[in-house]
């Protein structure tokens, strides 16, 4: 599966730039006390020559005065062009897009992925796993919610036995000793849940065993085939378009639960 999104969540420090800025406001300040001692004094001596070598090096101070409010001034628009391009956590967080193609495939209505290399593949460098700890570190978010979606193939006439296992699988993150190969669909439902578990699982691992994705937790549903892909310039979707797992944002919040 291809990452459809590229997370634009670089971090960004805007402290060494309003260091700057408070460095050089406080240079400007003694500027200005410089200058007005350097006034009285010239102000106390007597003769012209005097005088005029004093009205020379108050010209030079009061233009390198003026250097440093430019300076000062572009540190300021640099801070506001900094603080207007981090996301807010009132933004809304992308949907991390996961076609049924590439590196990360599943088994013919299967749950099983094709190999072992997911658990690389989900870690690499700027991998799954970073693209979701940087969005929930930009959004504020702690639960990410993981959809499967299939096509409309029929899975056909078989029995299925979610009932029986998906709860037991769906809560071990052991994926070496534990696969969802076992696990049977019955309908498209089935499958887009199934599916959608095994990617949570995957996770899971990483969180329990490699020390990421901290603070988060994962729910595993299925749309089966009932939500299209919406594509751009009203591209005729494929079949992996459809065939595929969304990963979406949000936050969980017990407290502001309305029950009724």
């Amino acid at each position: 599966m291809r990452r459809r999104f590229e997370s634009e969540g670089d971090d960004l420090n805007i402290w060494v730039a309003f260091t700057d800025l408070m460095s050089n406001s406080f240079l400007i300040i003694n500027l200005f006390l410089i200058t007005s001692f350097l006034v009285n004094i010239a102000k106390s001596k007597s003769g012209k020559n005097e005088v005029k070598d004093y009205g020379i090096l108050i010209s030079t101070l009061e233009r390198k005065n003026s250097d440093l409010q430019q300076i000062n001034d572009d540190l300021q628009k640099e801070i506001d062009r900094l603080k207007s391009s981090i996301p807010k956590k009132t933004d809304t967080p992308p949907i991390i897009f996961l076609r049924d193609s590439g590196a990360i495939r599943f088994k013919s209505g299967s749950a099983g992925l094709q190999g072992q290399q997911m658990l690389q593949e989900f870690d690499k460098k700027d991998g799954l796993i970073d693209e979701i700890q940087n969005n929930a570190n930009l959004y504020g978010i702690n639960l990410v919610e993981i959809i499967g979606h299939t096509d409309l193939q029929p899975v056909g006439d078989v029995s299925s036995n979610l009932d029986k296992d998906l709860a037991n699988i769906a809560n071990n993150a052991d994926i070496d000793r534990v696969t969802a190969d076992r696990l049977v669909a019955g309908s498209n439902a089935d499958l887009g849940l199934m599916r959608a578990v095994e990617i949570m699982r995957i996770l899971r691992y990483h969180q329990k065993n490699n020390g990421r994705l901290k603070g988060l937790e994962f729910r595993a549903y299925s749309a089966a085939q009932l939500v299209p892909p919406k594509l751009s310039n009203n591209v005729p979707s494929k079949d992996d378009d459809k065939r595929r797992i969304e990963i979406r944002f949000t936050r969980l919040d017990e407290s502001n639960t309305i029950r009724r």
